[in-house]
């Protein structure tokens, strides 16, 4: 709780923090990451940012479940390598019942280009029960406010990344926004590509999004322009 969480690292499954492989036993169980900031160096450091902020990775028979990630700020996570998306979250194998729920990732300096697809939040090869809830992605501030988050690159960005084949209880995405973004695409050999995408659902996970009343706003409902 209420911690200032700093770094530069895009190293293969290398977040600011990471929740790990159990040695023994079972895995790493009913962790809470609540109310911080977790992103680039503010004061100092270099011009490279950090690459994942939390990456979850467990091991399948010792799965790292429960784990809440709750109302922190995500702040200027943005790089890749060549083989590792970059993402504010990072959700992969042997992990079960991961809740992320009103967390806020937004940009405060300038991006390099997006040369790999990635997402802000990322799932894949997870297990099930999972909840993305009242999350904001975008602008310059919290709530997706302030000036644009500024993407330039030949990749796909999605908000939400679900790359799933498991079978149990649905993953939900309820009630999240992502809005003030702008992407200048320089991908020019596909004409079919959607280099921009809101919520992105592979495999055959079962999966709810948006039900009894709780949609998620891509976009906006009211201002024009707010994905570009």
């Amino acid at each position: 709780n209420y911690l200032n969480i700093e770094g530069e690292s895009n190293t293969l499954h290398n977040g600011l923090v990471r929740i790990d492989v159990a040695g023994a036993g079972n895995g790493n169980d009913s962790i809470i990451i609540a109310n911080s900031y977790i992103g680039d160096i503010k004061i100092g450091g270099s011009a490279n940012l950090p690459g994942i902020g939390i990456i979850c990775k467990g091991t399948i028979g010792k799965e790292n479940n429960d784990i809440m990630i709750r109302n922190n700020h995500f702040v200027d996570i943005f790089n890749m390598s060549v083989s590792v998306p970059t993402a504010a979250i990072l959700i992969s194998a042997g992990s079960e019942r991961i809740s992320i729920i009103k967390n806020h990732m937004f940009q405060t300096t300038a991006y390099p280009p997006l040369t790999r697809q990635s997402a802000s939040i990322y799932f894949v090869h997870t297990i099930r029960g999972h909840q993305i809830n009242e999350n904001f992605l975008g602008g310059s501030d919290t709530s997706c406010i302030g000036t644009p988050y500024i993407i330039s690159g030949s990749a796909q960005f999605c908000g939400i990344y679900f790359d799933l084949s498991m079978s149990g209880s649905a993953n939900e995405i309820n009630n999240n926004c992502i809005s003030n973004i702008t992407y200048t695409f320089s991908n020019t050999i596909s004409t079919t590509f959607y280099p921009l995408v809101g919520v992105k659902i592979a495999g055959d996970a079962p999966v709810s999004i948006g039900a009894f009343g709780n949609g998620n706003i891509i976009g906006s409902k009211t201002s024009a322009r707010r994905l570009i």
